[in-house]
């Protein structure tokens, strides 16, 4: 008789993700509305290839300068199958998900039903006399410490008590919508054995749900939090972009982590430090695996560099954002040709040297973006002192983070620190109502000083006349800002920017940002700055203004003039003064171009 084999369980195929939604968009815990599904990303728990020896090297990223800021060893990118397929509809099972909300809807008979009461076969189906496929209901809960659930409709429609019929438990509710309305204004909820209704637009206002208490719920990780929480609970539309808020960090490459000797090792980093007690077994494997015909290394040039990135992976130094900003900053300011770093000096616009001490064009670079946590209801923000706690990705911190490799180009242009110092003396105490704003606001940097605005605001303008002259929208450009720390201890006189633009594919490093750095292309663009930003559409109210923006952290700055998408700002959109650059039709000296 032949033995019997349990039936393996197929996983599904629900959808399609792009690697790098998987780090900003669609992390772990948010929720995907997908063409026949609506599931929400699992947590790194369930990623089971990182732990797979056989994935040693073809997830992994190293990237020094970040592991030291945020504490992990190493970095995993979101797992994608290279292999083409074999068959229409033959997709690989990348990065788990569960389905979230649980509670569908009927459009036929207008239903709530828990998908659990339904068979699972094929598609799930209602068990009216229509049997109409179900659709994701739309409405969720959601706190600010980032716990998730359906949303409660028996709850809701009987005011917190038991359904009065004996039926009741059943949880037979029915969404419907009264005829000419539209929006919420229409929705009601009806319990069918009962006949309780209560409006839904009502459970959006402010305290609605004050008595339904969080279950802590974590459906991203399959658990509830052991914590109790105190926050209420908000509904939302399951596609609202409250939802989900990623926390990321971000690094550059540079020298001496961006060699070619150095990505040669990274390829391979897994087996290299398996073997590296053993010198016999160590330089048979890089013989035998690394090295290639002409690659110009010697198998001592690979061991001195391995044992200098095992030196600094044993020592626990903890890098602050300041180190890694300082770092990048000395980097930029040099001539390097490195595998994954490549910078040349250009000739500084003759109109202007008498304010940029150099630009830098950067023709190529490799950004690092490494996922933390999320947050619900309300965006992180660096610096917002109330942003709260960040919602894990995992049940137990590990030793790495998801993280993507993200390549393109910029500029970086290094500004006289001499004349930045005699412009703060020209303008005296005009930031000291912004400094006031921002201790009172929840909003802190520790970058704040008046050349900060200054730095911010030129980098803002720059960017926005960019995407006039060279092609790419405002939201594919990011800027970092170079600037002297406020605070007590010694710093850097750093005071510059660097604009550029990165992603997975090569469209980041065509060479389009680049060519504008050169002398009669950058000038052009550095005139046609000034000129536009003397002058906004909302002047001279935009002009006169010390009170724009949130908390009141903006002077001269608006959608007109000034502001970003919040991707290509650092900083969400703060801290900048129009004034800073060109000042005011009544007094050029105000600007930092007031010779211009």
């Amino acid at each position: 008789m032949l033995p019997k084999f349990k039936k393996e369980k197929r996983r599904k195929v629900v959808g399609q993700i792009r690697q790098t939604q998987l780090i900003t968009t669609f992390g772990c815990g948010s929720v995907v509305d997908l063409l026949d599904n609506t599931v929400i990303i699992a947590g790194t728990d369930f990623w089971d290839y990182a732990d797979d020896p056989s994935c040693k090297d073809k997830y992994i990223i190293y990237e020094e300068n970040l592991q030291k800021l945020l504490g992990v060893d190493h970095f995993i990118l979101p797992k994608i199958e290279d292999r083409p397929p074999r068959f229409p509809g033959d997709y690989s099972h990348d990065i788990p998900a569960f389905r979230f909300p649980e509670f569908m809807y009927c459009p036929s008979c207008h239903r709530l039903i828990h998908y659990r009461r339904i068979s699972h076969t094929g598609k799930l189906r209602c068990f009216c006399k229509k049997r109409t496929n179900l659709v994701p209901a739309r409405f969720i809960l959601a706190c600010e410490n980032g716990h998730l659930e359906d949303f409660p409709y028996y709850w809701w429609v009987h005011r917190g008590k038991e359904c009065k019929s004996p039926k009741g438990k059943q949880h037979n509710i029915s969404l419907l919508s009264r005829p000419g309305t539209s929006g919420l204004e229409g929705l009601y909820l009806t319990c069918n054995d009962c006949s309780e209704t209560r409006s839904m637009k009502s459970a959006f206002r402010p305290n609605a749900l004050k008595d339904y208490h969080c279950s802590g719920n974590m459906p991203w990780l399959r658990k509830k939090d052991e914590k109790t929480c105190d926050k209420v609970m908000r509904p939302l539309l399951r596609s609202a972009v409250s939802v989900y808020y990623g926390v990321t960090h971000s690094a550059l490459t540079i020298p001496p982590w961006s060699s070619s000797i150095q990505q040669l090792i990274n390829a391979h980093a897994g087996y290299l430090f398996d073997f590296i007690d053993d010198d016999y077994m160590l330089k048979n494997f890089i013989e035998r695996k690394i090295l290639y015909k002409n690659c110009g290394f010697t198998v001592e040039d690979v061991i001195k560099q391995l044992r200098r990135k095992d030196k600094a992976r044993k020592t626990k130094e903890v890098k602050e954002a300041k180190n890694i900003l300082e770092d990048e900053y000395k980097a930029l300011c040099k001539e390097i040709d490195d595998e994954e770093f490549k910078t040349q000096f250009a000739q500084v616009p003759a109109k202007y040297t008498e304010y940029i001490d150099s630009v830098v064009l950067v023709k190529k670079l490799k950004e690092v973006m490494a996922l933390i946590g999320f947050k619900r209801i309300k965006p992180f923000i660096e610096g917002d002192t109330e942003s709260g706690n960040i919602a894990p990705l995992s049940s137990e911190k590990k030793n790495w983070y998801p993280a993507v490799e993200l390549r393109g180009e910029g500029i970086f242009i290094k500004f006289n620190y001499e004349k930045i110092k005699e412009w703060e003396e020209r303008i005296g105490k005009r930031y000291e109502l912004m400094k006031e704003n921002m201790e009172k606001s929840i909003r802190k940097t520790d970058k704040y000083l008046p050349h900060y605005v200054l730095l911010h605001t030129i980098s803002h303008l720059l960017i926005r006349q960019l995407t006039l002259q060279c092609g790419y929208s405002s939201a594919a450009l990011k800027e970092r800002i170079y600037s002297r720390f406020d605070d007590e201890q010694e710093n850097m006189e750093m005071a510059g920017i660097l604009i550029y633009t990165a992603s997975p594919d090569s469209e980041g490093s065509l060479g389009g940002l680049v060519r504008q750095g050169e002398p009669e292309r950058f000038q052009e663009i550095l005139d046609n700055m000034l000129k536009e930003a003397k002058w906004c559409s909302s002047d001279p109210l935009c002009i006169n203004m010390k009170s724009q923006g949130a908390f009141s952290l903006n002077y001269a700055a608006c959608h007109s003039c000034a502001l970003l998408p919040e991707t290509s700002c650092e900083i969400a959109n703060s801290f900048l003064d129009r004034v800073a650059v060109v000042g005011t039709i009544e007094d050029r000296n105000l600007g930092f171009f007031e010779g211009l």
